[in-house]
């Protein structure tokens, strides 16, 4: 990709596609790797990659299905690679809002895609954001259980057993 297919990239697309690829192929090699550093390795070129894609991506329509995409490949990156929750929602709500914004500008061509794959980005959403409220209130379930349980001072636990 690095030596033929970018060099004589001169679309905004083609640029997008490849980037795109190159960091899918470094995620899944990434999700593959038994060695730490090779893992790491990859997950910095996915990373870089996505990153490149995602700027030259902003030369797209904003309902461009290509971007679409790879907001979605994006974010999935970073809820299941990087394991930034908030990165992930953050890129794929601004997208999907954009996305549904200018969806109507598009031709009849791209729209069916374009709604497809905002549908899918969606839908990404509204799974992170429910294990989020639900990781929210599993953890003060957990505080609320700690709280009801007695406290008893190193002082007092001492006279208590001089008793028994």
């Amino acid at each position: 990709i690095d030596e033929f297919c970018l060099p004589t990239s001169f679309s905004v697309k083609n640029i997008v596609n490849y980037y795109q690829i190159k960091g899918d192929c470094r995620k899944y090699l990434a999700e593959i790797s038994l060695e730490q550093e090779q893992y790491t390795i990859d997950v910095e070129g996915a990373y870089i990659s996505y990153y490149k894609a995602f700027n030259a991506a902003k030369g797209l329509h904003g309902a461009d299905p290509m971007r679409i995409t790879l907001a979605l490949n994006l974010s999935n990156f970073y809820y299941t690679v990087l394991r930034t929750p908030k990165d992930a929602l953050a890129v794929a709500k601004a997208e999907y809002e954009r996305g549904v914004e200018t969806l109507g500008e598009l031709p009849d061509s791209l729209h069916r895609e374009s709604a497809i794959q905002l549908q899918l980005l969606h839908d990404s959403i509204c799974v992170w954001v429910k294990r989020d409220l639900q990781a929210r209130a599993d953890l003060q379930a957990r505080i609320d259980q700690v709280a009801l349980r007695p406290v008893i001072s190193p002082c007092l636990s001492n006279s208590l057993l001089s008793i028994l």
